[in-house]
């Protein structure tokens, strides 16, 4: 009988117990590209991509567009603030070339 009433107890008290629903991130296109520190900032450097609004758009008139930006963090009263947004321009890579001496 008192293992069927802790059974019981366990039984109810655990069913209680409910998981919070998983939520998507505020922007999933956005990611990281690079960070680093100096001087007592941090630079991340941050890059989205921009979808076109239709398939059909997307894939003719409106190609996707990629979207960078960089943010700078401080340490102020003992916590990481947001200091500055900046807006970067990509450009693009250009390919590896390589020169032989002639002899």
């Amino acid at each position: 009988m008192k293992l069927l009433i802790i059974y019981l107890v366990i039984l109810l008290s655990c069913s209680m117990v409910v998981l919070p629903p998983k939520t998507e991130p505020p922007n999933p296109n956005s990611r990281v590209e690079a960070f680093c520190f100096k001087d007592g900032k941090i630079y991340v450097l941050f890059s989205e991509i921009e979808p076109g609004k239709y398939y059909f758009e997307g894939s003719t008139l409106v190609p996707k567009r990629k979207r960078a930006w960089c943010e700078i963090y401080v340490a102020l009263d003992n916590r990481i603030v947001l200091l500055k947004k900046i807006n970067v321009k990509i450009i693009p890579a250009q390919p590896e070339r390589w020169e032989l001496e002639k002899k």
